[in-house]
């Protein structure tokens, strides 16, 4: 296993212990802001989900806590979740229950997927690519290749930036890199993918983010919150900036299988 890969594994077993919202925003440990932007990562790809082609399966790619993993199994019969952290998944396990039932939930190494070919119509990967090294990168883009069914989407949820100052890791935790956009869609690209859409879905410090931080409104309201900063950030945030931001693409393979 890549030295990388076991430190991230250790940090985010270390993470786990904040809870359900705990493998989001490090620094709030599980609190306000930590729920907050999982809500609108959730916001972001679950309608994806609901009005894209029908879908039978789908597997979620560093699920973290499973809390976009739960509520998947809405628009999906069958849905995986994949994290490189047993303690992540024990939260998941603990999530999943609460939302209705168990899932399926299997802890592999981040690189080599243990799962048949062409076995899913969607594949999530939801801020965890900008945890692997630059050389691990090709490899994982050929992995989610090689679940994907013809005819399937990626929805590729990660951080980006086009400057340097901002590309490198911002909590020195193993080497983690915003990549520019050119970057990250290059590894799919030269695999063949397609790309079918992309926009910002997050900013890191949005008006409002600091008021829910603090406590200064009411938790009862980040859904409508997160939903109107998705709607905002589509619409008026460049999908390419100097300042790093989360970004949402969906690519597609070739009913061709190529």
């Amino acid at each position: 296993m890549p030295a990388t890969v076991a430190q991230a594994r250790r940090i985010f077993d270390q993470l786990s212990t904040f809870g359900a919202f705990g493998a989001h925003a490090p620094q709030n440990r599980g609190g306000r802001k930590s729920c907050y932007i999982t809500t609108v990562f959730a916001t972001a790809l679950l309608p994806w989900l609901e009005h894209g082609p029908a879908s039978e399966s789908l597997l979620d790619v560093g699920c973290g806590t499973g809390f976009f993993t739960a509520q998947a199994r809405r628009h999906c019969r069958r849905v995986v979740g994949l994290d490189i952290s047993m303690g992540m998944l024990a939260v998941a396990r603990g999530v999943a229950r609460a939302e209705g039932g168990e899932l399926p939930l299997v802890c592999c190494d981040g690189v080599r997927l243990p799962l048949a070919d062409r076995s899913f119509d969607r594949v999530v990967a939801c801020e965890s690519l900008h945890n692997l090294p630059d050389q691990l990168m090709p490899a994982m883009a050929a992995e989610l290749g090689r679940l994907l069914r013809p005819g399937g989407q990626l929805y590729l949820l990660d951080q980006v930036s086009e400057s340097p100052r901002w590309q490198v890791a911002e909590l020195e935790l193993w080497g983690q890199k915003k990549r520019s956009v050119d970057e990250l869609l290059g590894y799919f690209i030269e695999k063949g993918w397609v790309l079918h859409h992309a926009s910002a879905v997050r900013q890191p410090r949005f008006p409002w983010i600091y008021l829910i931080w603090f406590g200064l409104l009411p938790r009862a309201l980040v859904p409508a919150l997160a939903r109107l900063e998705v709607r905002w950030n589509r619409r008026f945030c460049p999908l390419r900036t100097r300042r790093w931001h989360d970004a949402l693409f969906v690519l597609g393979k070739r009913a061709d299988g190529a």
